[in-house]
């Protein structure tokens, strides 16, 4: 899952509605913190890979590491689509190693 703001929304909506739909016992407040702690996950998940990635010198080099993991951190925050599309083509330009990761 990206983490563009609409997409999180998007996801968020969906998921109440899932459960809500289906009839589940828990309210909407209660469905929302479950969400919350899906998502925490999940940028916790991808915050790993962000390191584990950087950390693979044939990928990204010890000298642009840093600069590596402030830009695919900053796709977690990007409200854009434009913004979040140059961000991943500068990764994808910057460390073309990426391009599995990166699709991933």
């Amino acid at each position: 899952m990206n983490f563009s703001e609409a997409q999180r929304e998007g996801f968020l909506k969906a998921f109440t509605d899932l459960f809500s739909s289906n009839r589940d016992p828990r309210n909407r407040k209660e469905l929302r913190n479950i969400e919350e702690k899906l998502i925490q996950e999940c940028r916790e998940y991808f915050r790993r890979l962000i390191t584990r990635c950087s950390r693979i010198s044939g990928i990204v080099s010890v000298s642009k590491r840093d600069e590596f993991i402030i830009k695919a951190q900053k796709l977690m925050e990007i409200k854009l689509l434009d913004e979040f599309q140059s961000i991943v083509q500068w990764i994808l330009d910057e460390f073309s190693h990426t391009a599995n990761w990166i699709k991933y």
